[in-house]
């Protein structure tokens, strides 16, 4: 049998669990305008324009690797003008940008650090994969997993995002593994079991919630499974 020695995980909703108001980006929008008092603009109002604004927008992200700041005050700025949003908008950026840029927002699973600590001891290498800007190297430092994972891939510098599978491809190259070497784990089934068994990564589906699998799969309900599961 391969020895398999590399484990990738996905961040969000894997590791590291966001805030309530970070479920949709509309909720979030919704908060700081209603605590400026602009009370008018529902949360599907919302989520409808940040749907018609983002196909347009957010590829552009890929572009500003090394300043995503620029590119967020730049969105904020077209959100605002989608909404017709005149007075206040130094202030609205800025209360956005502190909450989606605030690494404090996101808490640790309580399975995560006994099993880093459990697979590292057992020789696996570890790393992250993720479909996130370099917000993303933040987050990680202010969780202290940075001496954990070793290898961090992001897709803003990719240029693409999971499933794709070029993004599980850059993170193979960066660390000299084979597919078959290489296990992901992750909560969404599309963008990383799928993701990973296309790239040919032995995929693992994150399953917190008890969902009823798409189709049949690897999958594990917390972390604790995991030491377990690579072994079979």
């Amino acid at each position: 049998m391969m020895d398999r020695r590399q484990v990738f995980f996905d961040f969000g909703g894997t590791l590291a669990a966001p805030p309530p108001i970070f479920r949709g980006p509309a909720r979030v929008w919704k908060h700081v305008l209603g605590e400026m008092g602009w009370n008018e603009f529902s949360e599907s109002d919302l989520q409808e324009t940040l749907e018609r604004l983002d196909p347009v927008w957010l590829p552009k992200l890929y572009g500003y690797l090394g300043r995503s700041g620029e590119f967020w005050h730049a969105y904020h700025a077209a959100v605002m003008d989608a909404l017709g949003i005149t007075k206040r908008r130094t202030e609205v950026d800025q209360k956005l940008s502190a909450i989606f840029e605030d690494p404090a927002a996101y808490r640790l699973f309580p399975d995560v650090r006994p099993v880093l600590r459990r697979l590292r001891a057992e020789g696996y290498s570890l790393g992250v994969i993720s479909n996130a800007s370099e917000r993303l190297l933040r987050q990680i430092r202010h969780l202290g997993l940075d001496h954990d994972l070793t290898t961090i891939v992001f897709t803003q510098e990719v240029g693409a995002e999971k499933p794709d599978p070029r993004v599980f491809r850059v993170a193979l190259d960066r660390v000299g593994c084979r597919p078959e070497q290489a296990f992901h784990v992750g909560d969404s089934f599309e963008a990383d079991y799928l993701g990973a068994t296309s790239a040919g990564i032995r995929g693992i589906w994150l399953n917190r919630d008890g969902r009823a699998p798409p189709q049949p799969c690897e999958m594990i309900r917390d972390l604790t499974e995991l030491p377990g599961c690579l072994r079979k």
